[in-house]
């Protein structure tokens, strides 16, 4: 029997937090996607989730520099303060989806993926495999990285679900899209929504693009949209949309009408 379709939904950080202000929750934006996320999965939609940490891990990974990995006397202490505050932020996220009756699981991107210097070990996709073939839910976030030689680094949300969709999709999995949920409707230029960014395109969007507010150690909106275009690519669509316009986030999941910034080779 052929799976059903896969959706790849990252909750943003610029959503679900307020990135200006350290340690500080949306609740009532975390509240609103995950009934979105209940309404999909309800309907019998598969789900990866991910979600970014905002003014949550982002602070101490700033602090440190723990995206540089090991640069001084402070970095090792560093990276283990981070990694506790994004498990923080994702008992934070998990602990609202269950409150709302999605079994969600966490994957821990810390303890299930490996750098070496061939790349990466991939016992983190064999955990998603396991968890979506009995039903549950999936839900990952950006995570620092150790490497077998010692070091470490940070791989952003984005980075994780990239990875999983291609790695999904090789094992056979129909990896429907990636979509990016934040704080605005899409991608801006001149303050109004580019509605399909390919290759070709996106050097001349490239002044439309503005630093991130707040705390952001991976790269905001431009990491964000070249990581999609280098999915595209490889033939996986992502869609970044906001949150604006009542379950938006739902009609992109289930291929209704919505308003946001299709991301295609």
């Amino acid at each position: 029997m052929a799976k059903k379709p896969l959706v790849l939904v990252k909750l943003g950080g610029s959503l679900i937090t307020n990135k200006s202000k350290p340690f500080t929750l949306q609740r009532e934006a975390l509240v609103n996607v995950v009934k979105q996320l209940k309404q999909a999965h309800n309907e019998g939609l598969r789900l990866v989730v991910g979600h970014g940490h905002g003014s949550f891990a982002h602070v101490p990974a700033e602090k440190y520099r723990t995206m540089q990995g090991k640069i001084n006397d402070e970095s090792v202490y560093g990276a283990a303060v981070v990694e506790d505050v994004a498990c923080q932020m994702n008992r934070i996220v998990v602990s609202e989806m269950l409150k709302q009756n999605i079994p969600a699981v966490t994957q821990q991107p810390a303890s299930s993926v490996v750098l070496n210097g061939k790349g990466v070990e991939k016992v983190m996709v064999k955990g998603v495999m396991a968890l979506l073939a009995g039903g549950f839910v999936p839900v990952v976030y950006g995570d620092v990285l150790f490497k077998t030689d010692g070091n470490f680094t940070i791989w952003s949300t984005e980075k994780v679900l990239n990875f999983l969709a291609l790695q999904l999709r090789n094992e056979g999995h129909q990896v429907n899209k990636v979509i990016h949920c934040g704080e605005t409707d899409g991608f801006l230029k001149a303050g109004q929504v580019v509605e399909e960014i390919r290759p070709e395109t996106y050097e001349g969007m490239k002044t439309a693009l503005v630093k991130a507010k707040g705390f952001d150690v991976t790269g905001g909106m431009e990491h964000k949209v070249e990581a999609a275009l280098d999915l595209a690519k490889r033939g996986i669509d992502s869609y970044i949309v906001g949150n604006n316009h009542g379950g938006n986030l739902y009609r992109a999941m289930v291929g209704k009408e919505f308003i946001g910034t299709r991301i295609t080779a």
